[in-house]
């Protein structure tokens, strides 16, 4: 079977890319308005006859995921509770789960764990914590995370600790 893999906040399209371009899998593709569209910018011009489609609501959602030709299925962030209703066998968030608040975190959490699938993983690498612009913290400890969780592996990536900063390091 061709599994579904969730990428939540994608930068340039760039996971989305190697996964389309490595795996059989479907990819559906959640963003903020703006960086959607740079997103999919970006992966039309390494794959311009990918077959693809934009959701809105949850028809569009349905209907897209009987088609077995579209390999890619994108949204925006503002939708993400569409999730909700198809299966997801991997999720993955990549340094963008540290950039929302606490209210969005728990929202696709609570998604993935109704979504309908036998099991559903979820490779997130964030910050231990950041300081939002308001001057809230982030910690990945108070993502919703519960005790029934299985932790597959659980350390600090090696190449995610270093990041753009107006300092040098």
């Amino acid at each position: 079977n061709r599994s579904n893999i969730l990428v939540i906040g994608d930068g340039w399209g760039s996971l989305a890319s190697l996964l389309l371009g490595f795996t059989s899998s479907r990819v559906i593709l959640i963003n903020l308005n703006k960086t959607l569209l740079m997103d999919l910018l970006q992966i039309q011009r390494a794959f311009s006859e990918l077959n693809y489609c934009y959701v809105d609501d949850s028809e569009g959602l349905e209907i897209a995921m009987r088609d077995k030709s579209i390999r890619l299925i994108t949204l925006t962030a503002d939708n993400y509770q569409l999730l909700a209703n198809i299966p997801i066998n991997l999720a993955i968030n990549i340094a963008s789960m540290q950039e929302m608040n606490y209210q969005s975190i728990h929202g696709y959490f609570d998604v993935l764990r109704r979504c309908p699938s036998e099991s559903t993983y979820l490779y997130s690498c964030n910050r231990q914590i950041k300081k939002l612009p308001d001057g809230s913290l982030i910690d990945f400890d108070n993502y919703g995370w519960l005790d029934l969780d299985e932790d597959l592996v659980f350390s600090e990536c090696p190449w995610h600790q270093d990041y753009y900063a107006f300092m040098p390091p």
